[in-house]
């Protein structure tokens, strides 16, 4: 069995294990595994949380069927009563709340969760107006279909940031 000069040098320095150098042949036959749709996805809201004038939910995005990735962020929308959009989450990393410091790919089993944090600020800044919204529209991240949910709560100025591993939001920042 032949393996590329990069692996071999690795080995060599001791860089990497021989488990790791075995299992690379038996990868290059693999099938990539495709992105999770939104139909292959329950999503739903977490608990609100708040704190020094801040506020947000995990956005839980819970696996229905077969092994998926998600990466990146997830569309989010505020919408008024009628169902207009008021308010477009900004993209951000992390927050005061939430996030990441990476964007990462999450490989969900079945069953298995991911999820993103939506934050804003719990009253408006001075001569800067706050768009209150009644439902989120949710778009999953690469996917062009969305959820509409009832939001309980709502914040001012949202950020999402990216998807993580679990349900809360957070990569433990």
């Amino acid at each position: 069995m032949s393996f590329p000069r990069s692996v071999r040098l690795l080995a060599a320095c001791g860089l990497v294990s021989a488990a790791i150098v075995l299992a690379v042949p038996a990868a290059t036959g693999a099938t990539s595994v495709s992105q999770c749709t939104t139909t292959q996805l329950h999503i739903s809201l977490g608990t609100f949380q708040g704190g020094l004038g801040h506020g947000g939910w995990p956005i839980v995005f819970k696996n229905r069927g077969g092994i998926c990735t998600l990466r990146g962020y997830p569309g989010v929308d505020g919408l008024s009563a009628s169902g207009a959009v008021v308010v477009h989450a900004k993209r951000t990393l992390y927050g005061y709340l939430g996030g990441t410091h990476t964007i990462k790919t999450v490989t969900l089993a079945e069953s298995k969760t991911a999820s993103a944090f939506l934050e804003g600020y719990n009253a408006p800044t001075p001569h800067q107006p706050c768009h209150p919204f009644k439902y989120l529209k949710i778009t999953p991240p690469n996917q062009t279909k969305s959820v509409k949910i009832a939001a309980h709560d709502s914040v001012c100025y949202p950020e999402i940031h990216p998807v993580v591993v679990g349900s809360s939001g957070s990569s433990g920042l």
